[in-house]
């Protein structure tokens, strides 16, 4: 039996894609981890969005794990795109505007972009920030196990 049925810790999974300025694709590839890498990145909150367009801030408590998946060439002289995914542990915040849990039945993404189709993310470094575009995204919900209480067992 479920006691509560509210958000609380999540994982945040996100598929992007940077665009690097480099010589070679290993050069693109060593460029985009040395540009988002856990020691760089700056992320100690992220603006979520439910169905209904409404913000909700989230606090970061960790980054799990970043991979880089791909370099593909744009066609372009020097210009690649180097993909990759990163998976953020997630609380929402309690705030005076949002008193409550958050129902877990909404769906949280990253805010649309209002020039693309995809959402572009801005990553916070310790540098310069990153633009990645968002290819995409899911948010797993990760139930306390005090939620759950057993019945007797047979």
């Amino acid at each position: 039996m479920m006691r509560h049925t509210y958000l609380e810790p999540a994982v945040l999974n996100v598929v992007f894609a940077l665009r690097i300025k480099a010589a070679s694709k290993a050069k693109a590839f060593e460029s985009a981890m040395c540009q988002l890498s856990e020691r760089n990145l700056s992320l100690d909150r992220i603006r979520l969005t439910d169905e209904q367009g409404k913000n909700i801030w989230f606090a970061v408590e960790r980054i799990e794990a970043i991979r880089w998946t791909a370099v593909v060439s744009t066609g372009f002289s020097h210009q690649f795109q180097v993909h990759g995914q990163i998976r953020l542990a997630i609380v929402p915040e309690r705030s005076a505007a949002i008193p409550l849990p958050l129902p877990p039945s909404s769906e949280y993404r990253l805010p649309g972009s209002k020039l693309s189709d995809m959402p572009v993310w801005v990553i916070p470094t310790v540098g310069e920030p990153a633009f990645a575009h968002v290819l995409g995204q899911s948010l797993e919900r990760r139930l306390p196990c005090s939620t759950f209480s057993l019945t007797s067992a047979v």
